[in-house]
């Protein structure tokens, strides 16, 4: 493993943070998004006896 100078290891890590800060608040959109579809679609469905799924859960 190669070892960066301090100028390096700033310019590589700054190319790295650039990458994060455009990738991490769409992803986390998209498992909020998903979390909330799956929750909405599986345990808030009522079942016959007049229980939701998360009723039944718990």
């Amino acid at each position: 493993m190669r070892k960066l100078s301090k100028e390096e290891y700033q310019k590589a890590r700054e190319a790295i943070m650039i990458h994060v800060r455009k990738v991490v608040p769409f992803a986390l959109m998209v498992a909020v998004a998903s979390g909330l579809y799956l929750f909405g679609k599986f345990l808030v469905k009522s079942v016959d006896d007049g229980m939701s799924y998360f009723q039944t859960l718990l």
